[in-house]
């Protein structure tokens, strides 16, 4: 007997709080996979920075999002952005221990699977494709919020003559909420879930429209 299909809406509303919980996992994963790479690349973390911080600009860097220095004096203040994949050597030490592919596509793989695992974890529920899509798309649910928190957690001030002076380096704000949060969870996790759809054994015997 060939079970109904699934609305959009209510397959999401069903799965609400795995799609989160798989949002969140994918973000602290992609993270600490960052933080052993750069470990690996042997990054120097004498700076006040520290290696927490350092690691999330380059996990924010990952994402193709930029790094933006404001600098203050005074009332003056100048603000530029620094990409970390072009200038390593101004922001961080990393070496070419790890190649800059892998960095770049620990977003997209954590992401990926997260869909795809998402999708097969409820693969008993009759499902049709877009279904599929944005089961996997909703992992934003969990990735966004940390996303925004991430992007002011990782910012980083020095000063010095009594706080009159000083530098300030995060990433970009806008990027990060549409890049980090919103981009990359949304398409990687529909990729990862349509490709454990389109994988099922029974997705072709038991979906049919």
């Amino acid at each position: 007997m060939v079970t109904q299909p699934q609305r959009v809406g209510d397959r999401l509303r069903q799965n609400l709080t795995q799609s989160l919980l798989f949002g969140v996992l994918a973000y602290l994963l992609g993270y600490v996979v960052t933080v052993v790479f750069v470990l690996v690349d042997g990054v120097d973390f004498g700076g006040e920075a520290g290696w927490v911080k350092v690691a999330g600009w380059v996990f924010y860097a990952a994402h193709t999002v930029k790094m933006e220095i404001t600098g203050f004096a005074g009332d003056r203040s100048g603000v530029r952005t620094v990409s970390l994949f072009d200038g390593f050597s101004e922001l961080t030490s990393l070496t070419d221990a790890v190649p800059e592919i892998l960095y770049l596509l620990v977003p997209i793989v954590v992401l990926a699977g997260a869909g795809f695992v998402l999708e097969r974890r409820v693969a008993d529920q009759a499902v049709t494709a877009p279904a599929a899509a944005a089961l996997g798309a909703s992992v934003v649910v969990g990735y966004l919020p940390l996303a925004v928190v991430g992007q002011l957690f990782f910012s980083h001030t020095e000063t010095g003559l009594g706080g009159s002076v000083g530098v300030t380096i995060a990433p970009e704000l806008v990027p990060s909420v549409l890049l980090v949060g919103l981009v990359y969870p949304l398409v990687c996790g529909t990729v990862g879930a349509v490709l454990a759809h389109q994988t099922t054994p029974s997705s072709t015997a038991d979906y049919r429209p």
